[in-house]
């Protein structure tokens, strides 16, 4: 449990928005933990009581609070935009 809660801080720490669904991928990437619909709600809970989250909006996204703006040219820039519009295609339901 602690090494999926540390690998989700890092990747909010590195992405502004992300999923629900995003959560389950970070978990499925640890192994650590099942699927179960009350773990992901757990680790959201979780990152939000830390203060790393802010609350789900109205289209199932979560803000990172922890976000690091770490662009340091044009390209890397593209790249972020990029993984924050492929977690833009993953439903949050």
């Amino acid at each position: 449990m602690n090494k999926t809660l540390e690998q989700l801080k890092y990747r909010i720490e590195n992405n502004k928005y992300f999923s629900a669904d995003y959560v389950r991928g970070v978990i499925r990437e640890v192994d650590e933990l099942n699927q179960e619909d009350q773990t992901v709600a757990h680790l959201l809970k979780a990152a939000q009581k830390s203060g790393w989250l802010g609350k789900v909006d109205e289209a199932g996204w979560y803000s990172s609070l922890l976000h690091k703006s770490i662009a340091q040219s044009e390209r890397l820039e593209r790249v972020q935009e990029n993984r924050i519009w492929l977690m833009g295609t993953v439903s949050a339901h």
